[in-house]
Parts: C-alpha cells; sequence; structure tokens
C-alpha cells in the first residue's frame, strides 16, 4: 500500500494512467495511510524488537535508492514523480526502523528524533508531491505531453506554472530554506547521534553506511528533478 520495494511497481503504473487531481491525492494522502498504519500497529505497540528494526531499515533504504535510481533514467514526468514517491516513502520507513533502533537499543534521543523526522516528512511530502503533480497536469493540458524528450521552453507561456514546480523541486531535493531540508536533516541527526552514541561497531558501520547512501540519494534527487525543470 504505501509503495514500498518491493512491491512499488503499481505506482508507476497507477500514476501514469490516473489524472493530475487523483495522482497528487493518490501521492500525498492515500499511500500515508499505509504509514500510518505502521506508526500505529509497530511504534506505537512499544515493540524493541532489533530484527524488525533492521528490517525496516533496509526496506527503507533499498526503496529510497531504487526509487530515486529509476527517477533518474524516466523520460514521462509523471512516472519520474510516482518514482519519487518510491524513494521518499522509504525514506520515512528508514526513519521507522531508526526510532525502532533507538528504542530497542536504549537510545530515547536517537528514537525521538529519528520519530521527529518522519512525522515531518509525512507531512512535507503531502505538500510538495501534489503541488508536483499538480504542475504536471498543467504542463500536460498545456503542452499536451509528458515526453521530457520532446517539452522545453514553457517557463515563458506559464511562469506560475514553472515557478510553482521550482519551489516544489527544491523542496523535494531538500534544499535549504524549504521544509523539505528541515525533515531531511532530522533524519539525518538521528543518524549522526545514532552512530557516535552506538556501542556495537556493527550498529556504527550500519549508521555510517546509511547516512552515505541518503547523501547519494539527494545527490541523484537533484540531478533528476533539475533535468525535470531544466526541460520544462
Amino acid at each position: 500500500k504505501a509503495g514500498t520495494w518491493p512491491f512499488h511497481l503499481w505506482l508507476p503504473y497507477a500514476h501514469t494512467e490516473a489524472p493530475a487531481p487523483i495522482s497528487a491525492l493518490m501521492s500525498g494522502v492515500m499511500v500515508k495511510v499505509a504509514i500510518y498504519g505502521m506508526i500505529r500497529l509497530v511504534l506505537m505497540a512499544s515493540t524493541t524488537s532489533l530484527p524488525l528494526a533492521y528490517f525496516a531499515l533496509f526496506l527503507g533504504a533499498i526503496s529510497a535508492f531504487w526509487g530515486i535510481l529509476f527517477a533518474q533514467i524516466e523520460s514521462d514526468l509523471k512516472r519520474l514523480l510516482a518514482y519519487s514517491t518510491v524513494e521518499n516513502i522509504g525514506l520515512i520507513v528508514l526513519a521507522i526502523g531508526l526510532v525502532l533502533l533507538g528504542k530497542a537499543t536504549g537510545m530515547v534521543a536517537v528514537a525521538s528524533i529519528a520519530l521527529a523526522g518522519c512525522l515531518f516528512h509525512i507531512l512535507n511530502h503531502a505538500l510538495y508531491k501534489p503541488l508536483l503533480f499538480l504542475g504536471t497536469g498543467a504542463v500536460d493540458w498545456g503542452a499536451h505531453s509528458r515526453d521530457l524528450s520532446r517539452l522545453g521552453g514553457l517557463q515563458r507561456n506559464m511562469p506560475w506554472t514553472a515557478a510553482m514546480f521550482f519551489f516544489g523541486s527544491m523542496a523535494i531535493c531538500a534544499l535549504p530554506p524549504l521544509n523539505g531540508f528541515a525533515s531531511k536533516w532530522l533524519m539525518y541527526q538521528g543518524l549522526f547521534q545514532f552512530s557516535i552514541s552506538s556501542v556495537s561497531m556493527f550498529d556504527r558501520a550500519i549508521g555510517i553506511t546509511i547516512i552515505g547512501l541518503l547523501s547519494m540519494v539527494g545527490a541523484l534527487s537533484v540531478a533528476s528533478f533539475t533535468k525535470a525543470y531544466r526541460l520544462c
């Protein structure tokens, strides 16, 4: 339901066929229902399972990297945004895994920071992703195409759409001072704190590896949305 790897394949197909307002609701609200279920069933149930925490970290990390990797090579604007949703859901699931890991290892500060980042990113994604899908709908309606290889120069005729898509792209790429930066920075802070405070070298290695992976995901996200905005 959330679109995490390997159950993410329905997202690009559904978004490609759905009208832009429906895509905005699907990505902004519908996939968050599954995240809400995870939070209610896992985080609010006082779960302290280390295997479950590691599993959530693995799923989140793979989803984030896999989603943005496919977004990078997409030429259809709506499919690009759909794979970006897979990436952002991966970040949220990764934060849930970090909350579980902090609770299981007695690191209350790590769990609190990660939970704040998780909830804030849910809210942020529900704001900027519908904006991007509605901008894509405006481009599709005005240019009668979503193929990035055929688009270009739309800023002159659609300045408001271009401006809103630009701000949405900045937010989803976690560029300061917009809201996407704040929530992703909280996730980084939780990972930094976990890497520094962990007694186990294995946990420290996991924290540092995920920090490196998130950095790579962030760079690919900037590249993907630079391509999308430049060609529009």
